[in-house]
């Protein structure tokens, strides 16, 4: 559920979401612009990024479809729909609706700034209305005060039922407080190139792990690996589908690799 414009961008998502075979109840809308975002990548594999968000501001609670949320099993909200009050609306309608129907509620951080911005309302988000929570370090860090990673997510082991957080080449740390299960994930040593997407492929992965019965540490190794594969490459859209290595992801990296990705600093 999102906007876009009825203009060459917008029908440049569309086609692209009907290529990868994504149901959405998107109409494209006259008025306003399709959003876009320019990002500068440097040979160090940094970015920074120029938004304009444009027409995605104007989501609002009747583009929150009760029957397409009814239809699946858990609904993935962007913390940097925060910003806009009507986004904010549209999100709070859509964790509404979720749980009325019984399914599950995730939700990102999306960014440090973004958790700065509205520190008050994530925590708060964490603690009542979030079944899976989505965040970098830095982002744990920012929201729980804490001066280490591991100290932060101690702390929102204590918040959500689920939480996964990545921490680099380090891989991840996850947790789900009803199992008392913790996992540190490895990753891959991989050759960076750009991180436009790691975050958003974590979370693919791990969500397809959660909603195919796979356990939490699979479902890490899933996040992991297909961080690692959209960050050998520039952009942000994988150039090749990653249903053949499933079973690699799972096999999850070597000892050595680990080692390899966690000694980059």
């Amino acid at each position: 559920m999102g906007k876009v414009a009825k203009d060459d961008q917008g029908e440049a998502y569309m086609n692209d979401l009907r290529h990868c075979g994504l149901d959405t109840s998107i109409v494209p809308e006259v008025g306003n612009r399709t959003g876009t975002c320019v990002a500068l990548i440097t040979p160090d594999a940094e970015r920074t990024m120029l938004t304009n968000l444009a027409i995605s501001t104007e989501i609002k609670e009747t583009d929150i479809l009760a029957e397409k949320i009814e239809a699946s099993e858990i609904v993935y909200v962007e913390g940097y729909l925060w910003d806009p009050p009507l986004g904010r609306a549209a999100s709070l309608r859509a964790m509404e609706i979720a749980k009325q129907k019984g399914r599950k509620v995730s939700f990102t951080f999306s960014d440090s700034f973004c958790v700065e911005r509205h520190h008050q309302d994530f925590v708060e988000l964490a603690k009542t209305k979030i079944d899976i929570l989505f965040c970098n370090e830095h982002e744990a860090i920012k929201a729980t005060g804490a001066r280490t990673i591991i100290e932060a997510f101690q702390i929102m082991r204590a918040w959500a039922p689920i939480v996964c957080c990545t921490t680099g080449p380090k891989g991840a740390l996850l947790s789900d407080r009803a199992k008392n299960i913790v996992e540190h994930v490895p990753t891959w040593h991989v050759r960076l190139v750009d991180k436009l997407g790691a975050g958003d492929l974590f979370a693919a992965g791990v969500l397809y792990g959660l909603t195919h019965d796979y356990s939490l540490r699979d479902a890490g190794h899933l996040g992991c690996y297909s961080a690692t594969r959209i960050i050998q490459q520039m952009s942000a859209r994988l150039e090749e589908s990653l249903a053949p290595y499933i079973e690699t992801a799972l096999q999850g990296p070597t000892n050595e690799e680990a080692q390899l990705a966690a000694a980059v600093v």
